[in-house]
């Protein structure tokens, strides 16, 4: 009967809007993160959350992430995360969910880099 009650109410909205509302009513139950929430670009200005950023904010941003790129501490966690991937997959892997948890580490290792590259260019 629940569903049903929400489909109608649900029904003459458009897609983004059923994902908000959504969102919204069971983000306490999970940890719910949507595009809403992470650093984005609307065309014209920067939104962290729902805060717009200045330029000065997003050009000190922009410049952290291209010093942690370059950093030693970023060397020794991409290191350190390669190594404990290699392990899980080839030394202690047992499964294929052993192999599956080493891609997934090296996958989060090339997004992270992959974003921090994207944030160092913004101007």
């Amino acid at each position: 009967m629940k569903i049903k009650i929400i489909k109608f109410l649900l029904k003459d909205l458009r897609k983004e809007e059923k994902t908000l509302i959504l969102t919204e009513a069971i983000k306490d139950l999970y940890n719910i993160i949507s595009s809403e929430d992470i650093l984005r670009f609307d065309g014209e200005n920067w939104y962290f959350g729902s805060k717009k950023q200045t330029k000065d904010r997003m050009g000190m941003l922009a410049g952290e992430a291209g010093h942690f790129l370059e950093s030693r501490l970023w060397k020794v966690l991409e290191i350190a995360m390669k190594n404990t991937s290699n392990e899980k997959m080839y030394i202690k892997s047992q499964t294929n969910d052993d192999l599956n948890g080493g891609k997934i580490m090296l996958f989060f290792l090339q997004e992270q880099k992959k974003l921090l590259k994207a944030i160092s260019k913004i101007k």
